[in-house]
């Protein structure tokens, strides 16, 4: 049986075991590091770019490096950034400095590494950046040629910089990087969580309206919330910063997991407020929420009723990929970049096989379930 094969089965499940909390086999980090070896292969760290969608691919391997110690996990990360701090890029957006979030988690691993000058260009472009006038950072930086000029908040940054920023605390002490991130947290809160604790989009501060306006909440923007929140939570569980955020945490992790659907999956628009066939299950926003729970549940943050999320989260994630005859790792399903806008719009966003974002999401969500506990299955 193939290397891949194998994978599959393993995440397939095992046979029952006598007490059904108590971990089996690595199975999910067998699927992650063939994964991981097909993406390593593909998007080579020193030819990629500095933006958002690989710093999805690199958080993977940052996530999958600490569940097994691969010091070649490591390594492409560490290729990535260091090939851009000789020269770094323009940081214009959330998006395009979200890459310094694995310098400062690179430093943080290794304190004889310097990338500070990665780490320092990205607190420049915060310093900078736009805010609401309630004082909530703005998507697009004052420099972007196309989007400079709006007004809006849109919650993909709290993790393009929120998981920075809480790197940024772990690496230095510095305690107005954790203040910051728990008051960007509730701003964005305020600004675009609604009744049902879900998450619009965006913010137009400009025209004081959420985009979308009416009850359409798209998935994997909803997932870079709980990432966020469940980042805190497995840093500083214990510090008042957690008790802030905590709260609404819980609330939007209930009001998700009434909208997984029996795949295990997410529709792109997770509320799915028309019941319309042409609103597709989306594989990123499922491997994205799946990691959010399960970094969450192995932090405390969340109790063993969660596990059949996580679980059926897995079975979702295992429904999008395919072994191609080659013995190469397909992963479907998986959205391009996305603005806001309406219903329709949502739906009309292309989904693409092997995109970049989706196989970083796998390798995140399948890393971080290594060791969390599974219900048995039949034999």
């Amino acid at each position: 049986m193939s290397r891949i094969a194998l994978a599959l089965v393993l995440l397939a499940g095992c046979p029952a075991e006598p007490d059904p909390v108590s971990p089996g086999p690595q199975e999910t980090l067998a699927a992650a590091e063939v994964l991981a070896d097909q993406a390593a292969d593909r998007w080579r760290p020193n030819e990629i770019g500095f933006d958002w969608v690989q710093t999805v691919l690199a958080f993977g391997m940052h996530r999958l490096h600490a569940a097994s110690g691969s010091p070649a996990r490591q390594g492409y990360y560490r290729i990535w950034q260091t090939t851009a701090a000789g020269d770094v890029p323009d940081m214009i957006s959330s998006d395009s400095m979200s890459p310094a979030t694995l310098a400062s988690v690179l430093m943080v691993e290794d304190p004889n590494v310097d990338l500070t000058a990665i780490t320092d260009a990205a607190h420049a472009y915060l310093a900078s950046a736009p805010r609401t006038a309630a004082g909530a950072i703005v998507h697009w930086g004052p420099a972007h040629a196309i989007f400079g000029d709006t007004t809006q908040v849109w919650i993909d940054s709290m993790f393009m910089w929120g998981v920075f920023l809480l790197s940024e605390f772990e690496r230095t002490g510095d305690r107005a990087h954790l203040d910051t991130f728990v008051e960007q947290y509730r701003l964005f809160s305020e600004h675009c969580r609604a009744a049902g604790d879900l998450y619009h989009h965006a913010w137009d501060d400009e025209a004081g309206v959420n985009i979308p306006a009416d009850d359409v909440f798209w998935a994997r923007g909803n997932s870079w919330v709980l990432i966020a929140a469940a980042e805190l939570l497995a840093r500083v569980a214990d510090d008042p910063a957690a008790d802030a955020v905590r709260p609404l945490f819980l609330a939007h992790v209930d009001a998700t997991v009434a909208t997984q659907q029996g795949s295990g999956r997410w529709r792109t628009v997770m509320n799915d407020p028309q019941a319309d066939p042409g609103n597709y299950e989306e594989t990123s926003a499922g491997a994205l929420i799946g990691y959010a729970l399960a970094r969450a549940y192995k932090a405390g943050a969340l109790g063993d009723d969660i596990l059949p999320a996580i679980d059926l989260a897995l079975r979702g994630l295992e429904g999008s990929i395919v072994e191609e005859s080659d013995g190469h790792l397909t992963l479907q399903g998986t959205s391009f970049g996305t603005n806001p806008g309406d219903y329709d719009s949502y739906l009309d966003v292309a989904q693409l096989d092997d995109q970049i974002v989706g196989v970083g999401a796998a390798i995140m969500f399948l890393a971080e379930a290594d060791g969390v506990p599974r219900p048995p299955v039949d034999p």
